[in-house]
């Protein structure tokens, strides 16, 4: 299984929490819980997803190491700052559950992440297990 192909499993899994959060709010909480499962599902989603971009660019280009990582943490900011931004205009603007909108964001992003954990347990059991030859013992010139 491939890196792209966990992504998206990830994706659906973390679309069929996301909706599931979103009918428990929906049951618990009403039409404002409805709406804060799938807003919220929707942010974690595109927050996650959009990640892979910046990681897709430095590959393709050929990049050092030093601009690849600076290149993450720009639009790592940037993707955190425009979320928050997102939050916060939901929470104000009152049609959405804050319980129900935070229960799903964990939801969500904990499944996203066991996607991932279970993609590289599955992955470093297939992969073979070097085991180095014991190296003969060195000689030194005391030997002698």
């Amino acid at each position: 299984m491939t890196t792209a192909t966990s992504h998206v499993i990830a994706r659906r899994w973390t679309l069929g929490a996301g909706l599931a959060c979103s009918l428990a709010g929906w049951a618990a909480a009403g039409d404002d819980g409805l709406a804060a499962g799938l807003v919220a599902t929707a942010i974690v989603v595109a927050f996650l997803t959009t990640g892979l971009i910046p990681i897709r660019i430095t590959q393709g280009a050929g990049v050092g190491a030093g601009l690849g990582l600076a290149v993450l943490l720009l639009t790592y900011t940037l993707r955190l700052a425009l979320a928050l931004m997102a939050l916060a205009l939901i929470s104000q603007a009152g049609f959405a559950d804050t319980r129900w909108l935070g229960v799903t964001i964990v939801v969500c992003a904990l499944s996203w992440s066991a996607v991932h954990v279970a993609h590289s347990v599955r992955a470093s059991r297939h992969e073979p297990t070097v085991v180095p030859e014991p190296s003969a013992p060195r000689r030194t010139d005391d030997d002698n």
